[in-house]
């Protein structure tokens, strides 16, 4: 019986590493945190990729940039991101929602637009 329990003792233990491990590898190669470091370095390539989010009849578009932290407090790195919320709020607005900086990106987005950092009225996350 005491064998059982340290067995599963260590293979609850080990999941845990591996699921540590797993969540740091995607904490390092973050897409987000990449962004932020292409901007960094002045490239000018979009920031929102090919995904499904599009902003909402009466959105606009926000590049905030956020602290994003590993495990609420092991390490931190530098998010750059698109967020779509209504046009009514501004860029401090949304900064203060988000505990980080924004500047407006698209005001009035539309899907053939393919000019700014997130175009075609893509966006990372939607913000009520």
């Amino acid at each position: 019986m005491t064998r059982a329990i340290a067995r599963s003792i260590a293979a609850a233990a080990l999941t845990g590493a591996v699921l540590l491990a797993a969540s740091w590898i995607e904490f390092t190669f973050c897409s987000k945190h990449q962004a932020w470091i292409r901007h960094e370095q002045g490239d000018t390539q979009p920031i929102a990729g090919d995904g499904y989010q599009v902003a909402r009849p009466g959105d606009a578009i926000f590049v905030c940039a956020t602290e994003h932290r590993f495990e609420g407090w092991l390490d931190r790195h530098e998010d750059l991101s698109c967020y779509c919320a209504p046009a009514t709020l501004s860029a401090a607005d949304v900064a203060h929602l988000l505990a980080g900086t924004c500047v407006v990106d698209a005001p009035h987005p539309s899907r053939s637009d393919e000019r700014g950092a997130c175009p075609h009225a893509r966006c990372d996350n939607h913000i009520q």
